[in-house]
């Protein structure tokens, strides 16, 4: 009986070590079943990153490629506007040379006629009609001329402006809002100032204020080396062009030039120009002639010329007969480098119509990315400072 019991009491105690191990045994293959079934979905997850990587990496060197010929292509485009804004400006100065020549002319002209006055011969009554059809001759030649450099400087004014890109447009318009709440102000268009062989960028736009115009004194100093220094507790500017110190005060008509005083028509003045700070405007004229520049105001197409030649004065009495000659010879000069520049434009024998020709061409070139952005900056240029 009690060996029995015994015998049974052992079968019952292995049957349940055997159900423990056996259970044991069955979570232990589970568990290795879900390892492995974890460890075969990393793989595959693995996998899958690995060929999401390459094909983010493939998306990557695309994209770096489209913006690597995006970036060649602007450059380009920024060449070829360079080109054309030279052409241009030569175009200009030649016309202005030629305007300036005729101006001496009719000068001229009215002298010979002055001496003449008084002459009642035949001959001098012969030459005195002569010389009024020369004088109306010369004075259309100078109306149409005029014309020509109308046009010139509204061609230079678009490429002066593509001279920036659309974030520098929209950043200049951001600033154009905030300085518009000065009622007293006029505002003028950055391309509105050409400046003679010279990158000229401004980073807020020319004011007019009591008929002075205004300019950032930092797009001067990077276009001719001026050196600026800003002293925020006295708020002076400091302005150094070789032996040439200019000292100017923010809302101060005292200005020193080598330690001399000079009254100003404006003084500088200080605009804030978003919420972080505040910009600096000086008399663009009074620095201008102060550095031995020459700055001229176009009323009809509102625009600034600037250059490095002073304009001679020419005087009645600096009229003579025997100056005839050599002025027609001047003349000629001129008016064969303007016909030089018409007759070597490879496009067409008409200047304007060869730009807008070659403008086309290009045009035609553009890439659909070029085109794009194209399209951007037409539509952040609509936003710019009225013309």
């Amino acid at each position: 009986m009690n060996k029995k019991l015994i015998t049974g009491i052992i079968s019952l105690a292995m049957c349940l070590n055997i159900g423990v191990v056996t259970m044991v045994f069955a979570e232990e293959t589970a568990t290795t079943s879900n390892i492995t079934a974890i460890s075969t979905e990393a793989t595959k997850i693995s996998i899958d990153n690995k060929g999401n990587k390459v094909l983010l990496n493939e998306k990557l060197k695309e994209a770096k490629e489209v913006k690597e010929n995006v970036k060649e292509k602007l450059i380009e485009k920024v060449e070829k506007v360079k080109e054309l804004k030279e052409k241009i400006e030569i175009r200009k100065e030649n016309y202005k040379k030629l305007h300036s020549l005729l101006e001496k002319k009719i000068k001229l002209i009215n002298a010979r006629l002055e001496l003449l006055a008084s002459d009642t011969s035949v001959d001098a009554i012969a030459k005195v009609e002569a010389l009024k059809a020369q004088l109306a001759k010369t004075e259309l030649q100078i109306t149409r001329l005029d014309k020509s450099i109308v046009t010139e400087k509204n061609l230079l004014k678009e490429k002066v402006k593509e001279e920036y890109t659309t974030e520098e447009l929209a950043k200049i318009q951001e600033v154009a809002q905030i300085l518009k709440e000065h009622k007293d102000l006029k505002l003028l268009p950055v391309q509105n100032v050409f400046a003679k062989g010279k990158n000229l960028k401004f980073d807020l736009p020319p004011v007019i204020k009591e008929g002075r115009t205004l300019i950032p004194i930092r797009a001067l100093s990077e276009a001719y080396g001026f050196d600026v220094k800003w002293d925020a507790e006295t708020k002076k500017i400091t302005i150094t062009k070789g032996d040439k110190v200019i000292e100017l005060f923010v809302d101060s008509k005292e200005a020193f030039v080598n330690g001399e005083k000079v009254e100003l028509d404006v003084p500088a003045k200080l605009y804030k120009v978003n919420k972080e700070g505040s910009r600096t405007v000086v008399p663009l004229r009074f620095i201008i002639e102060q550095m031995g520049l020459n700055v001229k105001w176009d009323q009809e197409t509102e625009t600034i010329d600037i250059d490095d030649e002073k304009e001679v004065e020419v005087k009645d009495e600096d009229i003579i007969e025997q100056d005839a000659t050599k002025l027609d010879e001047e003349l000629n000069k001129i008016e064969n480098e303007v016909d030089g520049t018409i007759a070597t434009d490879e496009t067409t024998t008409n200047v304007l119509e060869g730009e807008i020709t070659e403008e086309a061409a290009t045009t035609e070139e553009t890439t659909t990315t070029e085109a794009a952005t194209t399209t951007e900056e037409t539509s952040a240029d609509k936003d710019v400072i009225v013309e």
